[in-house]
């Protein structure tokens, strides 16, 4: 990889990049040292329009992790996003769409 340049792979690249950690292969299919902006196509045609999603800062890298290692770790994942939901008094405030939204606080007027 070259220094100072950002690197997307593509679905048939041969030499996506590897890390191994704890012996799981860990594909880098970006690695973005300039940040960039992630668009999602839907299906397979590359031609459909993309959606907008995220701004990802300087120094992201985006990984594939296999399914197999994904399917253990999720239970824990979920857990640990439950709980510190908990902690911070985001249930039961009021959500939509996966957005947390504070309670309206009610307003008195003045007499």
């Amino acid at each position: 990889m070259t220094a100072g340049k950002n690197r997307i792979s593509g679905p048939l690249d041969a030499t996506i990049p590897t890390v191994g950690i704890n012996g799981v292969p860990i594909l880098i299919v970006a690695d973005l040292p300039e940040g960039g902006f992630l668009q999602i196509v839907s299906g397979d045609n590359p031609m459909v329009p993309a959606t907008p999603s995220v701004q990802l800062a300087k120094g992201t890298m985006l990984a594939v992790v296999p399914v197999e290692v994904a399917q253990q770790m999720r239970p824990g994942l979920k857990e640990l996003e439950r709980r510190t939901a908990l902690e911070r008094g985001l249930i039961g405030n009021g959500h939509g769409g996966g957005m947390v939204f504070p309670l309206a606080r009610e307003r008195q007027r003045p007499q």
